[in-house]
């Protein structure tokens, strides 16, 4: 009757805390969604902070597969001292949480490549932009200067053609 009794108890247990990767999963998820839909603003400072984010649920993912390991290590123990009905339930629900986990971790994945790429462009860009503003710049001073305000059009023409 006790060993009848623990083993009841252990499945509970493992039901919970089946029940709570399921949950913390859904949260996961709704994350990632919610991620995904934002609109993406090529600017520096909304950038970094989609990075951060995508991070932290990236490292969130991370620190929770001992525990996920743990469970349906547990899992697939307890599923040998079961009944088929209660074997189904739990089967079904592992398989349901491994389908839905691998969904989350690719779609973070490529979530992650998107910004990556997004973030290199931007890098690229900006120095696109600093080599334009070294060409530019000694045209500008030029042509702010008193000098260049004095020249003939056919002079200031040739100028500004080199």
């Amino acid at each position: 009757m006790r060993q009848l009794k623990r083993a009841l108890s252990d499945t509970q247990s493992i039901q919970d805390s089946l029940n709570d990767l399921l949950k913390w999963l859904q949260e996961k998820e709704t994350l990632l969604r919610l991620l995904k839909a934002r609109v993406i603003v090529v600017k520096k400072e909304p950038l970094v902070e989609n990075l951060q984010e995508y991070r932290l649920l990236e490292k969130d993912i991370e620190n929770h597969r001992p525990t996920i390991e743990s469970v349906l290590r547990q899992t697939e123990e307890a599923k040998r001292r079961l009944q088929p009905d209660s074997r189904d339930e739990f089967q079904h629900k592992v398989d349901d949480f491994q389908k839905r986990f691998g969904i989350l971790t690719g779609g973070i994945k490529e979530h992650g490549e998107v910004l990556q790429g997004l973030s290199q462009k931007l890098v690229d860009l900006e120095k696109e932009l600093d080599r334009l503003e070294e060409w530019l710049m000694p045209y500008l001073e030029e042509m702010e200067s008193q000098e260049f305000n004095k020249k003939e059009m056919p002079e200031l023409e040739k100028r500004l053609q080199v």
